[in-house]
């Protein structure tokens, strides 16, 4: 389940690192990098104070969170080719 969770933010961020370059939107480089930052931070602390399954379900969560604003970017950035 860890990993599946895990493979699911990569996708995610490589989903918004792909229209960062296709699309010439150098920002979407900061949420990508950002997103990691947090993400990796949180679950450090997390695993520090909280164990184990606090460490997962954050990272759960985190993945859902970005996996949905991922599918967003792509359906705003694919929106205008299909007009």
């Amino acid at each position: 389940i860890e990993r599946l969770i895990a493979i699911t933010a990569q996708i995610a961020m490589s989903v918004v690192m792909w229209q960062a370059a296709t699309k010439g939107k150098k920002v979407y480089f900061l949420y990508a990098f950002l997103f990691h930052f947090v993400m990796d931070f949180t679950a450090v602390v997390v695993n520090n104070y909280f164990g184990a399954a606090a460490t997962e379900i954050t990272v759960l969560i985190f993945a859902v969170l970005f996996t949905v604003f991922a599918a967003s970017i792509y359906k705003k950035e694919k929106a205008p080719e299909e007009v």
